[in-house]
């Protein structure tokens, strides 16, 4: 990403996440079936309030819920409570995210190995479509995600991803005994077994650990008999190629902002900064404003914007310049509130002008943004 992409923010003590698109859409609000306000200052077509996500699972140890974005991308809001386990899945799209509170780990296949991450606060990194993981917490864990839904594996899409149970079970059993070489009876163990929701809870058992020359497929089949035997793949010690450059991820609170001074600061990461994000067309940046600071006016020439309100309120100003649209949003000047969980879209400039506020008309101590950029 060319560093005149970079966005200009002073940062907030309060975190906002914005995702931003090369493309414009229909009326976010419109997309995702939201009904607008009463309340004018918390009514625009470019905003979806907290409680107008779709849900998509919801159990006693965890939840996830969506706002599609257009026909090309999709957000989603994983919740999972302390020592809960969201089941493999498998990616049809590529997935970049931001750990938005909490620990936990997570696991995924890379070129026939398996890879393990410590998440924390504040960490970003990317998955690749294809690949298969699955995220077990130690803290309460919140993560937000973008996925590039648009550019599937498959045709028809499936959307951004399916459960590995679901599609082991699409297979017979002589195909899945060549694949996996486990005994038959396994196998029926698994089709008999009754399905599982998609975030569970891994209880904690003292067993002995595994050997680490297991075959990642052969684990992977065990997890779907029962939990405790998620719980021993957890255990398991991960199989490294030293030779290998480790994974990492980047974390927005540990590592220099780019701007800095007492009304707040920003800091960008792109392909520079983090090798999973190599190839990828998303990169995130992070704002953080103190109470009653201004982001200045700010104008983005190559992409749409779409934003997640971490914590804080304030006031979001959008000016659009119908003399340069090509957008289907005829909506001319925005003005409205964003609290804590909200999300808002700015059109693609050269449309649009937009000034952000958050902060400056703030209720609370300041604010904290986390941006996904689309190059």
């Amino acid at each position: 990403m060319q560093q005149t992409m970079r966005f200009k923010i002073l940062p907030l003590f309060i975190f906002l996440s914005l995702v931003t698109l090369f493309l414009c859409t229909d009326s976010f609000s419109d997309q995702n079936g939201v009904v607008p306000s009463s309340e004018p200052s918390f009514s625009s077509p470019l905003l979806v309030k907290r409680d107008q996500r779709k849900p998509i699972v919801a159990t006693e140890f965890g939840k996830i819920s969506a706002v599609q974005i257009g026909d090309g991308y999709h957000l989603q809001f994983i919740t999972l409570e302390p020592n809960a386990l969201l089941l493999p899945l498998l990616l049809h799209s590529d997935m970049v995210f931001f750990v938005h509170t909490g620990t936990g780990i997570l696991n995924w296949i890379d070129e026939e190995s398996e890879r393990t991450l410590e998440l924390r606060r504040g960490d970003v990194f990317r998955l690749r479509s294809g690949t298969v993981f699955y995220v077990h917490s130690n803290e309460k864990l919140r993560v937000y995600a973008i996925f590039d839904v648009g550019k599937c594996l498959n045709d028809p899409c499936l959307g951004a991803y399916s459960s590995v149970r679901d599609l082991l079970l699409g297979f017979d059993d002589r195909t899945l005994r060549s694949a996996f070489a486990v005994p038959e009876d396994i196998l029926r163990k698994i089709r008999e077994a009754t399905k599982p929701p998609l975030i569970v809870n891994a209880l904690p058992r003292n067993r002995t650990r595994g050997s680490q020359e297991d075959k990642w497929q052969s684990r992977l089949v065990r997890l779907f008999i029962r939990v405790e035997d998620v719980t021993d793949h957890l255990a398991m010690k991960p199989i490294v190629d030293t030779n290998k450059k480790k994974s990492r991820t980047f974390n927005v609170f540990e590592e220099d902002p780019d701007f800095e001074n007492i009304n707040g600061r920003s800091i960008v990461v792109d392909e520079k900064d983090l090798d999973a994000l190599k190839g990828s067309r998303f990169g995130v940046f992070m704002v953080n404003l103190t109470k009653g600071s201004m982001m200045g006016p700010h104008w983005n020439p190559s992409a749409c914007e779409i934003s997640i309100v971490l914590q804080g309120e304030g006031m979001i100003r959008v000016v659009n310049q119908q003399s340069f649209s090509s957008c289907k949003n005829n909506s001319k000047n925005e003005r409205f509130m964003v609290e804590e969980g909200d999300h808002f879209r700015e059109d693609e400039p050269p449309s649009v002008f937009s000034r952000t506020e958050l902060g400056s008309e703030s209720i609370g101590p300041g604010g904290t943004c986390c941006v996904f950029q689309l190059k």
